[in-house]
């Protein structure tokens, strides 16, 4: 399923999204989200620039999203955009398969391996 962020005219299609939005979910014909919470990326070498990039700057103009995470399988680690009171993106940083993950966004947390598959 596409995003649309329409502010910055672009559509993605993220590795993984979810949304809460009953505009979201009701219409069975829709064919992109407007209000995700959580987007989170498979990071790889022709797409980390872009992900990390253009992509984050275009996202974060959507007030719905909570958390922009970012999963790089070859460093065993995951990147997680939160957003905090303000409205601004904090960084939260977890390496190796047995650390502790969290997806507040969604209520998740585990080990980072269960994210990896």
């Amino acid at each position: 399923m596409r995003v649309a962020v329409e502010a910055a005219q672009h559509w993605f299609y993220p590795d993984v999204v979810v949304t809460c939005d009953p505009q979201d979910l009701d219409d069975p014909d829709a064919t992109a989200l407007r209000a995700p919470v959580l987007v989170l990326e498979v990071l790889s070498p022709s797409t980390a620039a872009y992900d990390r990039g253009e992509k984050f700057l275009s996202l974060q103009r959507l007030p719905s999203v909570r958390e922009y995470a970012l999963l790089d399988p070859a460093r065993l680690r995951l990147e997680v955009f939160r957003r905090n009171a303000e409205g601004r993106f904090e960084r939260h940083v977890v390496e190796g398969v047995q650390a502790e993950a969290e997806l507040t966004s969604v209520g998740w947390r585990g080990p980072l391996s269960a994210l990896l598959g």
